[in-house]
């Protein structure tokens, strides 16, 4: 007893980062059915430096954590398997698969010579897709639970990004460099291409050279994207965003539509190394929940305020303030929202936490994390 007590204590600490290494944050990411539990579990992100992260699997009731993968891994980019079975995650560059009910996480190799690559996208049958740096451009990949790759879309000299797929459609952000007077400019599309008919692309919107990125499908006629600027000022206190809808009006058709914007601090993304955003925006950007949005919304003083937007009654929603210095986007269980951000070594002390993450043990000595919550949006 005394021993696990002491087991504890240890992992208490090693959680505790010197301050000279920068802010630490703690967030969760994803919501998952544990077959031994009648409730969602979620996994939830530690960020102890700019260069360390830790992967955790949160009770909401009993507040307890329990650490998924070794210290060893740095994991980003974690999304769930469509079957909820396990979850993929970025460490260092690499590839790894992890099912719940295995100890290792899985690395996937590749035969191409593939390099930064995004988060996967998981669909039915646990088949992904993602994009990755193919030599000198960005390419569509396919990947398996067992971790096969296939190569689906690759264009010269153009970028292809952020897939989504939806009803046998595969919807992604086409990037292209073209000439201008002024010299290169991007130029930004939304491809819609039937994943049986590979060589027929359609066109869905083009942004001309407006930066667009992290498309997302909530079916085949509808998605949600963000634009951010052409242009980021990195002395600047905050770059400002804007979350669009895309629909389809008619077969052919598509529109597209402003629902807000957003802005979020520049430190976080292009600040000093002890400040700085591991997953960079990931953890800022909005998530979707049954027709509501939640995101969090920074001024240029660095106060960041939850927010919601109603997508069938297109009204925003603010909700008070956290006291956590950088708030991050919250997530919705069905039951409650709860958001992550910064935490301090004395913050990790309080056994409850109203308005700033913290992590703390409990009266068993077990490792606990808590979070601010607030209801879920009506709809």
């Amino acid at each position: 007893m005394k021993a696990t007590l002491l087991t504890r204590i240890a992992t208490l600490l090693s959680m505790a980062t010197v301050y000279t290494y920068g802010i630490e944050f703690l967030y969760p990411v994803c919501t998952y059915t544990d077959s031994a539990c009648t409730y969602q579990k979620l996994l939830v992100l530690h960020q102890k430096n700019a260069t360390q992260t830790m992967l955790w699997s949160w009770d909401p009731i009993t507040h307890r954590a329990e650490q998924l993968l070794p210290g060893s891994f740095t994991p980003a980019g974690v999304c769930l398997l469509a079957s909820g079975a396990g979850f993929s995650f970025i460490d260092n560059g690499r590839i790894r698969i992890k099912e719940f009910i295995k100890r290792s996480a899985r690395s996937v190799e590749s035969e191409a010579l593939i390099s930064n690559s995004g988060p996967i996208s998981w669909y039915a049958n646990d088949v992904g897709y993602f994009h990755a740096l193919d030599r000198h451009y960005y390419a569509l990949f396919s990947i398996s639970r067992t971790g096969d790759i296939a190569r689906c879309v690759a264009l010269p000299a153009r970028d292809c990004m952020y897939p989504a797929l939806s009803n046998g459609s595969l919807f992604y952000i086409q990037r292209a460099e073209q000439k201008q007077a002024t010299g290169h400019e991007s130029h930004y599309t939304i491809v819609e291409q039937v994943v049986a008919q590979p060589h027929t692309q359609v066109v869905c919107v083009d942004f001309q050279n407006r930066p667009i990125i992290f498309l997302q499908m909530a079916d085949a006629n509808q998605g949600f994207f963000v634009e951010h600027p052409s242009h980021i000022d990195p002395d600047a206190p905050i770059i400002t965003c804007a979350y669009h809808q895309l629909l389809r009006s008619d077969k052919t058709e598509w529109e597209t539509h402003q629902l807000f914007s957003f802005s979020i601090p520049t430190c976080l993304i292009h600040g000093s190394r002890d400040q700085r955003l591991y997953e960079s925006i990931l953890p800022l950007l909005p998530r979707r929940a049954d027709g509501i949005i939640y995101y969090v919304d920074y001024t240029a003083m660095g106060h960041g305020t939850i927010c919601s937007y109603n997508c069938t009654t297109k009204k925003q929603e603010l909700y008070p303030n956290s006291c956590t210095e950088y708030p991050l986007a919250p997530l919705s269980n069905g039951h409650s929202v709860m958001y992550g951000g910064s935490i301090s070594y004395y913050e990790r002390t309080i056994t409850t936490a109203d308005h700033a993450p913290c992590a703390y043990l409990d009266a068993d000595g077990n490792l606990c994390f808590s979070f601010p919550c607030m209801p879920v949006a009506h709809q």
